[in-house]
């Protein structure tokens, strides 16, 4: 099925339509808790990776998820900046899409990130002695890696039959791209 969208290759966000009044100051906050939050996370990462004492599992895990959290920023916060300073509330129908794509995937990682975590601590509660043969660096590695690669696949999944939709809308009730959002803008009935 080839899409046979009957609207532009843009949409409009309109919730950065709803704070127009205010979209400086927005824009101010928005960009001090962008650059505060990256640099605070990359501060911890870079703690950890200098001081050998933290080179344990659970601080690989802590790293990895605060290195999602520089995912998820760079995500949303530039586009809504840009939004809010530009004046401009679209975005085109790829950097959606991408911005759908890593949405979810910053989401999925997260908590992949987090389970692996409940793991190392279960691991170290209910078998302490173990603890050194369980967790070694190679399930620490395979736990961190199925955290980056199934949120892949599975979005990636998503993303290619959101793409097939025919859309009929360009509006977006919200500040930034979702998947629910780009699907209810189809002609098609998608429950």
């Amino acid at each position: 099925m080839e899409n046979v969208s009957k609207v532009g290759s843009y949409f409009v966000f309109l919730g950065l339509l709803e704070m127009e009044k205010y979209r400086i100051p927005y824009a101010i906050v928005a960009l001090v808790l962008f650059i505060v939050s990256t640099l605070l996370c990359c501060l911890i990462i870079y703690i950890i990776w200098i001081e050998e004492s933290l080179h344990e599992p659970m601080y690989f895990f802590i790293s990895n998820l605060l290195l999602n959290g520089v995912f998820g920023n760079v995500t949303v916060f530039p586009q809504v900046i840009v939004g809010l300073l530009s004046g401009s509330s679209a975005i085109s129908f790829p950097a959606c899409l991408i911005q759908t794509f890593c949405m979810y995937d910053f989401i999925c990682m997260a908590y992949g990130r987090l389970l692996g975590m409940a793991y190392d601590r279960y691991v170290s509660i209910c078998n302490p002695l173990r603890y050194n043969t369980i967790m070694t660096l190679s399930t620490v590695s395979k736990l961190i890696a199925g955290a980056w690669v199934y949120p892949n696949i599975l979005f990636g999944v998503h993303l290619i039959l959101t793409i097939r939709l025919p859309l009929c809308q360009i509006e977006i009730l919200k500040i930034y791209c979702d998947n629910w959002s780009v699907v209810r803008l189809s002609c098609i009935d998608t429950t």
